[in-house]
């Protein structure tokens, strides 16, 4: 766990720095206050994920591999509300958000799948 959130730290670091350089530098305008808030909704909503997961890879493979998909069905519900909800509130910005909070989501649904496969891939 100590290892996985040392790796997440460094990728906020990261992502933290990218976005200060783009925001910045490239794409001023776009720049919205609350995207430190999505980085951080990302960061502790991975490491809540990452420690169920990691509890339910004890499990049977066939209680796992089920788990593993309701899980990954709640978290697109889960998001899907969050960015409805802000769309809602601030449709003036909806694009950029919805926009930036998909790279987000890609990048943290890559990291995710990296390391839960090299973690499974080591236990063999």
């Amino acid at each position: 766990m100590k290892q996985y959130l040392l790796k997440i730290l460094s990728l906020a670091v990261f992502l933290v720095i990218t976005g200060w350089v783009v925001f910045t530098f490239v794409l001023p305008q776009y720049y919205l206050p609350v995207f430190p808030f999505v980085l951080l909704f990302f960061v502790l909503f991975s490491v809540a994920i990452h420690t169920w997961q990691t509890h339910l890879s004890k499990s049977p493979m066939g209680k796992f591999t089920r788990s593993n998909m309701i899980l990954t069905f709640l978290k697109l519900v889960f998001y899907s509300a969050f960015v409805i909800v802000y769309i809602i509130t601030d449709r003036e910005n909806a694009k950029i958000f919805t926009i930036v909070f998909m790279i987000l989501y890609l990048v943290f649904t890559v990291f995710e799948v990296i390391l839960l496969t090299s973690s499974a891939s080591s236990k063999k």
